[in-house]
């Protein structure tokens, strides 16, 4: 089938009506969308297809090499993932994950990650560097400084990210770089718009990378399994953040296995087994039985995992109920948890400003260790703001005081590791309690541990290697949450997204595509009606007209309900000042209906 619109753009027909459905109904077509990370969309080439399969084993094979020769110090090689927004995130969780299988097998790391905006980009959504190929270039470089060779993997789920682009574009003119694309549309829908400061598009550098990974003895690759739209359109912290999990998993475990590294979970997220809350969680068992898994091996367990995950969708849809319930009623969303699990929560939330407006402290997470569960190279970021003091001793002094029975306080664990029993009863004395854990799990299925909140628990057979398929459970878990609750909440219409901030070139284009579709208007109109959103006028003079995007995005960017001020404005029937009045008549009122409304009469 061509496709003339980019697929991570459009609209995913199962979850057309999920504005309107129970939570159950919820769980049930975000299920029905997940199965397509390995089923595939429509004709295109899926994760388990012959050409998907041979281009995974082929870069699994060379990293092997790349990694031996490091391990046995004849080199000093690097692999790098590098990505935006989630991308970035996910490139963090995997390399923390395969450096903790390394140090397990008492080897050096090798895995490095990179986020455009930096590592403060890994607890808030910071959108505007990702438009930067010139940053990209500069990060790559100072990351690989002193390497003989690097691996880059260069993730980019609409293969849209200029920063990642620019990175793609310096690595594949460099005789000592190995360079893989990673994103989720087919090459010929890459993005195409001009980039400012730029002479290339994201598609022309992506097209070449396509035409080098077909040469003879290539050292690039490009890994596109398209996975169809996503459940809420355009929202790619869900199944790309997902399948690039799997994808990066199954390719350099393979990688590691090839290399004689034992691909053991024994490891309790790199902590040493001396540590009293490491200490008490069960031994992880193998991914599967063969010495060296193959990339499709791996990601036949990232399959199995999926079924499991989804299994209790009573329990799920119990605890969208009760999130959404809190968030409707004005109150907070906490994500509780040690180590990995608190990390997962932490990159779930951290998209919540910028795709549903929430507040800067409605949705949080938390985390035991703090910035010390990181293992980031710039170390503790507490002191950049009251966003990053994330720690469980935080949220006692910060969080804890302030917490009614209006909060939904969700504890997020992989096997029976949880936070200290005295935060707990602090927190139980003032709110319910709800809970969530993935792995070797021996609490009861249906009860929390005070016993009056919701508890989904998801046994696996195997947490995984550097707990990847727990780290997948639970990736599955608490994006269906944050997204079910900020569908309760009223933040979402049909399936599109309506109070996303417009912080960068695609997420202006992306909330362009919504205006225009939820009012009918064309595409230029719809983007006027964001710019005049921005700067609150109801006409553009000349001056305004003559500004580049990328000044209107700046001003845009701290700005609350642009998409929703610019719905009404392409309707015609506000102006700027009656549909900011709509807007901040009562912070309470439903989005949805308010725009239901508008566009229906």
């Amino acid at each position: 089938m061509a496709e003339k619109e980019r697929v991570t753009e459009k609209c995913l027909e199962q979850s057309g009506g999920i504005s309107e459905a129970s939570p159950a109904g919820m769980v049930r077509i975000l299920r029905q969308s997940d199965a397509m990370l390995f089923a595939g969309w429509h004709d295109h080439v899926a994760v388990s297809d012959p050409e998907m399969v041979q281009a995974m084993t082929a870069l699994a094979a060379s990293a092997a090499a790349l990694i031996k020769a490091t391990l046995s110090g004849d080199q000093r090689n690097l692999v790098v993932f590098s990505g935006c927004g989630t991308s970035g995130r996910m490139a963090w969780l995997c390399a923390r994950s395969l450096n903790t299988v390394l140090r397990a097998s008492g080897k050096s790391p090798c895995f490095r990650f990179l986020i455009s905006g930096g590592e403060q980009s890994l607890v808030i959504s910071n959108e505007l560097p990702e438009d930067d190929p010139a940053a990209g270039v500069a990060d790559l470089k100072a990351a690989a400084q002193g390497y003989d060779n690097v691996l880059l993997v260069g993730i980019t789920c609409g293969l849209s990210a200029p920063y990642v682009a620019g990175q793609v574009d310096f690595a594949m003119q460099q005789p000592s770089y190995t360079t893989v694309v990673m994103g989720f549309n087919p090459v010929a829908l890459a993005r195409n718009k001009q980039v400012e400061g730029w002479d290339k598009t994201a598609r022309q550098v992506f097209v070449e990378a396509e035409r080098q990974s077909r040469l003879a003895d290539t050292t690039t690759f490009v890994l596109n399994p398209v996975v169809g739209p996503e459940a809420i359109t355009g929202s790619s912290r869900m199944k790309g953040g997902s399948i690039t999990q799997v994808l990066l998993h199954s390719v350099f475990l393979s990688a590691l296995g090839a290399c004689g590294v034992c691909v053991d979970g024994d490891t309790v997220d790199g902590q040493d087994t001396a540590d009293p809350v490491a200490a008490h969680k069960p031994k992880r068992s193998r991914v599967d039985d063969p010495p060296h898994p193959s990339p499709t091996h791996v990601v036949n367990q990232f399959a199995a995992t999926y079924h499991q995950a989804y299994a209790p969708v009573r329990a799920l849809a119990g605890l969208i109920s009760v999130a959404g319930a809190s968030l409707k009623k004005g109150g907070h969303l906490y994500y509780l948890g040690v180590d990995t699990a608190g990390l997962l929560g932490l990159v779930d939330i951290s998209e919540m400003v910028d795709t549903y407006g929430c507040r800067l402290d409605e949705v949080r997470a938390f985390v035991s260790q703090g910035w010390g569960a990181f293992h980031n190279y710039e170390g503790d970021l507490s002191s950049n703001g009251p966003l990053f003091r994330l720690g469980l001793a935080e949220f006692a002094a910060d969080a804890l005081p302030s917490l009614t029975e209006k909060d939904c306080v969700i504890e997020v664990a992989i096997g029976d590791a949880c936070i200290p029993q005295e935060l707990l009863e602090k927190v139980a004395a003032k709110t319910v309690v709800h809970h969530v854990s993935v792995g070797d799990v021996r609490r009861p299925a249906s009860r929390s541990r005070d016993g009056r909140g919701v508890s989904a628990s998801i046994s696996l057979g195997s947490c995984g290697p550097g707990d990847a398929l727990a780290m997948f459970a639970l990736k599955l878990i608490l994006n269906g949450i944050s997204t079910g609750a900020n569908i309760l909440k009223g933040s979402v219409v049909g399936n599109s997204m309506i109070n996303l901030t417009v912080s960068n070139n695609k997420l202006l284009h992306r909330s362009a595509d919504i205006v225009a579709s939820l009012t009918g208007c064309d595409a230029a109109v719809a983007k006027e009606c964001l710019i005049k959103a921005a700067h609150g006028v109801d006409a553009l003079d000349a001056k305004l007209q003559a500004k580049p995007l990328s000044y209107h995005i700046e001003v845009a960017t701290p700005k609350r309900f642009i998409v929703p001020k610019a719905v009404l404005l392409a309707t015609g029937k506000y102006t700027w000042a009656q549909a900011a009045a709509a807007l901040s008549s009562d912070e309470e009122i439903s989005l949805r209906k308010l725009i239901q409304q508008a566009v229906e009469e």
